[in-house]
């Protein structure tokens, strides 16, 4: 049997949900759950779900707000122009912008609903940047040592994403839940920092 390193997909163990009395959420989890398009959109929602109805309370960073308008802006661009090199450049172009628009309303309004089913807090990105600083010297990306961070800082003992980089974080440091598309690459990024 394959060590774990603390990484679990969250599609193929659905009773971890109901054991978790706190979770912090990253982004790209989030994205995925809230965007019918992505491709593990439906194993995401279906987690988030079971989230909910187990009573588990969210943690979440204020810096999810921000990557959420984000997100949308680059799935519309993408959507809008096809390759990321053109979309980057076609940011400020009128009419993807319209679309972007639409996209960041149509995915706030998703992501206030499912909360809404949520006892949760936000924490601000500031509380947590000393913990955040030796994360980044992983190659954490600024934006997932702020999620790592918080869940660290909270003493929440696990993450739910669907990014294989937050496998920079230590073992014992924080469990990762993921999606099962990405596991191996999460445990072999995780097995590089032991």
């Amino acid at each position: 049997m394959p060590l774990t390193r603390a990484v679990h997909a969250f599609d193929d163990d659905l009773n971890k949900a109901v054991s978790m009395e706190d979770a912090v959420l990253d982004t790209s989890f989030v994205v995925d759950a809230m965007v019918d398009g992505e491709p593990r959109h439906h194993d995401a929602l279906r987690y988030l779900e079971i989230l909910a109805a187990a009573g588990t309370t969210l943690y979440l960073s204020r810096l999810l707000e921000i990557e959420l308008v984000e997100a949308a802006y680059k799935l519309s661009m993408r959507e809008h122009f096809g390759s990321v090199q053109r979309a980057a450049s076609m940011r400020h172009d009128g009419r993807a912008l319209r679309r972007a628009n639409r996209m960041v309303d149509e995915i706030e309004a998703a992501w206030l609903a499912s909360r809404a089913k949520f006892t949760f807090e936000i924490v601000e990105p500031h509380d947590v940047v000393a913990v955040a600083r030796p994360l980044l010297r992983r190659g954490l990306s600024s934006y997932d040592a702020i999620h790592a961070a918080t869940a660290i800082w909270l003493g929440v003992p696990n993450i739910v994403t669907c990014d294989a980089g937050f496998g920079a974080v230590r073992e014992q440091d924080l469990e990762i839940l993921t999606h099962s598309s990405v596991v191996t690459r999460t445990r072999a990024l995780r097995a590089r920092y032991i």
